[in-house]
């Protein structure tokens, strides 16, 4: 494994786009296959992957996403949380694919992180900034995945939300017709992460200005 880290480390910042696309390929192999042994070695490989999530090349990057989220997926839970300011940069990314990757990973992490929980205040703000997309895919896809992610808490929480479930209630008066309401798990969500989440999409709301004015 020391080894094979090594070779990876280098070849995932190689010159040649072929090497670093190869290297994300293997790597993301060898977190599918050995996660228990590869875990030890997430903080050592960073620094080559957000190297390459600069890259000229759309394709590098967006493939070096899917690396990133999936090794810090079997890796401590304070290098996710460390390294969060710099995951969320492809949010604004130019690319199209870039953003379906971020989004594929960040669905993923909110319906099955181990961690989740915990995390539920900075990867649900991610989400969100992906609504209003201005590709239409990214955006309708990504709303209908919050709708899964809360169909996903209903039922890890069913216990704790069965009175909400069996006895619903009407949507607030000034609720507009034209607008469909989120689901339980959605709101409730929203509702135990909101102090949380404020930051996070304060900080949205001000790269989506910044990005309008430039």
């Amino acid at each position: 494994m020391p080894e094979i880290s090594l070779i990876l480390s280098r070849t995932l910042a190689d010159p040649f786009v072929t090497a670093r696309l190869v290297a994300n390929e293997i790597l993301r192999h060898m977190i599918a296959t050995y996660p228990y042994n590869f875990h030890q070695y997430a903080e050592f490989m960073l620094p080559a992957l957000f190297t390459s999530s600069n890259h000229q090349q759309s394709k590098v990057r967006a493939s070096t996403v899917t690396s990133t989220w999936q090794l810090l997926k079997i890796a401590a839970p304070e290098h996710l949380r460390k390294n969060m300011s710099i995951l969320v940069q492809r949010t604004f990314d130019e690319s199209a694919v870039v953003r379906t990757a971020l989004m594929i990973e960040v669905v993923d992490y909110l319906k099955t992180y181990r961690d989740r929980y915990s995390f539920f205040n900075l990867l649900i703000p991610i989400l969100f900034g992906m609504f209003d997309d201005e590709d239409p895919v990214i955006a309708d896809k990504s709303k209908r995945e919050w709708n899964e992610i809360g169909a996903v808490f209903e039922k890890e929480n069913e216990t704790d939300l069965k009175e909400e479930m069996d006895y619903p209630v009407s949507p607030p008066q000034a609720w507009p017709d034209s607008v469909p309401r989120s689901r339980l798990g959605c709101r409730e969500l929203c509702g135990r992460n909101l102090m949380g989440m404020m930051n996070g999409l304060a900080n949205d709301a001000k790269g989506k200005c910044n990005c309008k004015q430039k």
